[in-house]
């Protein structure tokens, strides 16, 4: 069970159990020399949303009560490698980050580290910004300087001093979840999904159909 404690307000401490799940293979070179290998790692941590005791059917849950990260690779047909508890921290201030890192080489390249991965991530988004009033591809920015300090526009945009918004989720991955956590699979929840968006556009011309009629 995942927990927080915080220190000194300026630190939350979280310690949260992970769990390594793995696909394995045996290999036979044709002399008797027989070798398992690991072709595939899934690392998860323990979410709090758990399984529920039922499936849709009504059925019991086998995995019931279980991480619904931890189930999604037991239902992969992964298996349960190792098991362990990882404590992790949040900042809360400045204080906080001399608290956790005491020497400033170590504080300056975890500064760079996170600096470097938000500046990657603008630059990329800026490249591939497309224009969207155009009838065909075309970028939205070409032959032009960003600075990522300042950005490219009055709003500040693709600078790694504004701070992104976070985006809603939409009705389909809202439902795409709450399939998930019923035990669906991620093909049953696709034909769902098709399913649902098939209806929805009937509906739709039905209605158009409607509209168009003389009475």
């Amino acid at each position: 069970m995942a927990y927080e404690t915080e220190t000194t307000g300026t630190v939350i401490t979280e310690k949260r159990t992970y769990r390594n799940y793995g696909e394995f293979k045996t290999t036979d070179d044709g002399q008797g020399n027989v070798k398992i290998i690991l072709t595939k790692t899934s690392v998860n941590a323990e979410t709090d949303k758990k399984e529920p005791e039922l499936l849709s059917d009504g059925t019991v849950n086998p995995l019931a009560g279980l991480p619904v990260s931890w189930a999604n690779s037991e239902r992969a047909g992964l298996t349960l490698i190792n098991e362990n508890e990882v404590v992790t921290y949040t900042l809360k201030s400045l204080e906080g980050f001399e608290l956790i890192a005491p020497d400033p080489a170590i504080r300056l390249y975890i500064a760079q580290v996170g600096l470097n991965s938000i500046q990657t991530a603008r630059a990329n988004a800026f490249m591939k910004a497309l224009n969207e009033e155009a009838s065909e591809i075309e970028p939205a920015y070409n032959g032009v300087t960003l600075d990522l300090r300042v950005g490219i526009d009055d709003d500040g945009n693709y600078s790694f001093n504004k701070a992104p918004s976070r985006r809603s989720s939409t009705d389909e991955e809202k439902l795409a979840k709450i399939l998930a956590a019923t035990g669906k699979s991620s093909e049953q929840i696709k034909q769902i999904l098709a399913l649902i968006a098939a209806q929805t556009a009937a509906s739709a011309q039905d209605s158009d159909d409607s509209e168009g009629e003389v009475s």
